[in-house]
């Protein structure tokens, strides 16, 4: 049996949560909290496994659905541009709010 969580946490801070707890573990997705951090995505080419050539942060009114980046937080324990390591897919948008 698939276990999900309801939330998508970092130790630095949390990132999103998970708004439909009963969906299949194929369809879950997870709502970025604008709140939580300041949040930028590099983009990343899962291809070559490394960032894409020449690729700069966009914050999350500039992510793309349909892109895959890494997620960089500037928290307010004063991590500024700390890149978490972890390498998501934009799905869509809840509202204005990028989902992972």
């Amino acid at each position: 049996m698939p276990v999900l969580g309801t939330d998508y946490l970092a130790s630095e801070c949390p990132i999103s949560i998970n708004l439909q707890c009963t969906s299949p573990p194929e369809e879950t997705t997870y709502v970025l909290l604008p709140t939580a951090a300041y949040f930028e995505f590099i983009p990343f080419d899962t291809h070559a496994g490394r960032h894409a050539a020449a690729a700069e942060p966009v914050d999350i009114a500039g992510v793309e659905a349909g892109r895959t980046n890494e997620v960089v937080a500037t928290t307010f324990r004063g991590l500024y541009q700390y890149q978490l390591g972890d390498v998501v897919k934009v799905t869509g948008f809840h509202n204005s709010s990028p989902r992972l």
